[in-house]
């Protein structure tokens, strides 16, 4: 089994992440940049798991390498689970940029004694080539909206949100906090175990 596989995504702390995870047990992540492919393709699915396959099915089509590629989003329970997949689509469209705005939306749509449960999900689609078929793993991380941000720390919403698994705002846990409980490690650790069991 070929134990080099490439990451459909830009994004440091993600490469980062599944770097911890797949190298000790054998596997080379390589990057897009690694192997010179950049490419971008519209994300269009219904789902986490149908982004993260139109991802990886890109980056298959132009490669001989297994692709992993992922989505993810955050999920408000008090907004009908909004906005879920379009959680980036969100704060550019409707926040002009920026996630400070974001929360100010957010808590404005919370008044009145929403729920203000929230949940991150992921989910990491694997092609062990372009033609094959494709194997989902899901993860996800509860926790609630602070009231007012805590810290800089993370990425995107994360200084609004407290974590129930480790008792912390997101905001202000170190790198490897976050890793060690995030929506991805768990949805990575369904991933390891599906290859443990292809040897």
């Amino acid at each position: 089994m070929n134990k080099t596989l490439v990451l459909a995504t830009g994004n440091k702390h993600k490469l980062r992440e599944f770097q911890e995870m797949l190298e000790p047990i054998g596997y080379k992540v390589l990057t897009m940049k690694d192997i010179g492919i950049s490419v971008d393709p519209e994300e269009n699915g219904t789902t986490y798991g149908e982004n993260a396959y139109i991802k990886c099915k890109a980056v298959a089509e132009l490669c001989s390498y297994p692709v992993i590629s992922d989505d993810s989003g955050i999920e408000l329970l008090g907004l009908g689970r909004f906005p879920g997949i379009y959680s980036s689509r969100f704060v550019i469209e409707e926040c002009e940029g920026s996630y400070e705005n974001a929360f100010v939306v957010i808590n404005e749509r919370l008044k009145g004694g929403k729920d203000r449960g929230a949940e991150y999900h992921c989910s990491i689609c694997y092609l062990e080539n372009k033609d094959a078929e494709p194997v989902i793993f899901d993860g996800v991380c509860a926790g609630y909206m602070l009231d007012i941000p805590n810290g800089h720390g993370g990425f995107g919403y994360d200084p609004m949100f407290h974590c129930y698994e480790n008792d912390k705002d997101f905001g202000v846990c170190s790198e490897d906090e976050k890793n060690a409980v995030s929506h991805r490690k768990k949805a990575l650790e369904k991933f390891l175990e599906y290859l443990k069991t292809r040897g």
